[in-house]
């Protein structure tokens, strides 16, 4: 007797050390050899003083907990177990295909027994449903809208961009390109090249009065040179309008989509495009 005592405190002391899912196990085979007992040991620690499975498993619990009660004549204790059942889950029933009648038959009792308690327990479980439902969606919506202000604002604009600007000397075609650069580089050179030579033209003008006063023997090769200069500087000057008029055609989109984009440590311009 004695030495029976020690097997059932250390059976007892292993499973209070083995994992909740393992001891629901141990006991599901345990009730299917009918050793009642033994279920009742391995699912008592599970549930009281506190549960440690999660919802599914409570129910498996409580439900063989009730029947090998009900099966060793502890009807007290088989009713509590069932009214828990009931409790958590008001829909639940008894499977006649495998649980005796007689149990089935005190679950459904219980139930008519506390119908009004289990429905207002119902009600409760929808209302708490319904308040987290609204607490995670006010949640959501908080977080949505902390993102959304820590983002930088997204502007999206559409250009409409004209063909003839492109044919404007001085780097007008490439401001419409947003070609800062470059456009500053194209206006200065052909200004500084358009004064050059409206300046050389307008020197010997104004000195040999518009050809009338004839060019000394002394002062040709000069007034050749400064001549030279002005046309040359006039070409280059036709040139360069024509290399801004061949560049501003080549990028030249007829619609252009900005937006800013999120660079790190700044923001820029996305320029997408389509003839």
């Amino acid at each position: 007797m004695r030495a029976t005592v020690v097997l059932l405190l250390l059976a007892a002391h292993a499973a209070a050390g083995e994992p909740p899912e393992i001891a629901l196990a141990r006991a599901k085979q345990s009730y299917a050899r009918g050793e009642f007992p033994q279920v009742v040991r391995a699912l008592e620690p599970l549930l009281y003083p506190a549960v440690q499975v999660n919802a599914d498993d409570e129910l498996v619990a409580h439900k063989l907990l009730g029947l090998c009660y009900f099966f060793q004549n502890d009807l007290a204790r088989a009713e509590r177990e069932f009214t828990t059942l009931l409790q958590l889950n008001g829909e639940f029933a008894l499977d006649p295909a495998f649980d005796p009648p007689p149990a089935i038959a005190l679950l459904d009792a219980i139930r008519v027994r506390n119908r009004a308690q289990l429905e207002e327990i119902a009600r409760q479980k929808q209302r708490d449903q319904e308040e987290h439902a609204r607490v995670e969606e006010a949640r959501r919506r908080a977080e949505e809208e902390r993102i959304r202000r820590s983002q930088k604002p997204v502007i999206v604009e559409r250009e409409l961009h004209r063909l003839a600007i492109a044919f404007v000397p001085f780097g007008a075609g490439q401001v419409q390109n947003h070609q800062t650069t470059k456009a500053w580089l194209l206006g200065a050179s052909q200004l500084a090249l358009a004064l050059s030579s409206l300046g050389l033209w307008s020197y010997l003008e104004i000195k040999y009065q518009n050809g009338q006063r004839p060019v000394p023997a002394s002062e040709s090769r000069t007034a050749n040179a400064v001549s030279t200069a002005a046309i040359v500087t006039g070409a280059l000057f036709w040139v360069d309008v024509a290399a801004g008029i061949v560049d501003a055609l080549f990028h030249f989109r007829r619609t252009v989509t900005l937006t800013p984009s999120m660079l790190e440590g700044g923001s820029g311009l996305v320029l997408t495009g389509a003839f």
